[in-house]
């Protein structure tokens, strides 16, 4: 099973910030809402090692959804650039910005192209868990 690492840069009441990394490569920059103990909507998940499968959202097209999370449902990989638009799920982006990120649509369809139906994730970095 392909192996795919999120890694957790920095944290700031703003958000949390990673990588998302394919055999040690970069693939794209990730947003999550900052680390408030894993509470449904308010908080970015743990850190840990989670399945993750290709899923067709009504209103996200398609995206990866993240499972198995402990006390949590529905947390998925999706376009947006802004922690406003995050209620526990991870964003992709190619860039940080001062106010989030940048060009995510870009790097939702680049990530659709690269990575397989399902993968295994672990959550790595942080300063919080």
């Amino acid at each position: 099973m392909t192996h795919i690492i999120l890694n957790r840069v920095a944290q700031s009441k703003a958000g949390t910030y990673g990588t998302l990394i394919l055999n040690h490569i970069p693939l794209c920059v990730t947003l999550e809402l900052p680390w408030k103990d894993n509470e449904q909507d308010i908080s970015c998940i743990p850190n840990g090692v989670y399945g993750c499968s290709r899923y067709t959202s009504k209103r996200r097209g398609k995206v990866w959804k993240v499972h198995d999370v402990p006390n949590r449902t529905d947390i998925l990989f999706h376009k947006g650039n802004y922690i406003s638009e995050i209620l526990g799920c991870i964003l992709v982006g190619r860039a940080f910005t001062s106010k989030g990120i940048a060009y995510s649509r870009d790097a939702l369809a680049e990530l659709n192209k690269k990575l397989p139906d399902s993968f295994a994730l672990s959550i790595i970095g942080g300063n919080y868990v």
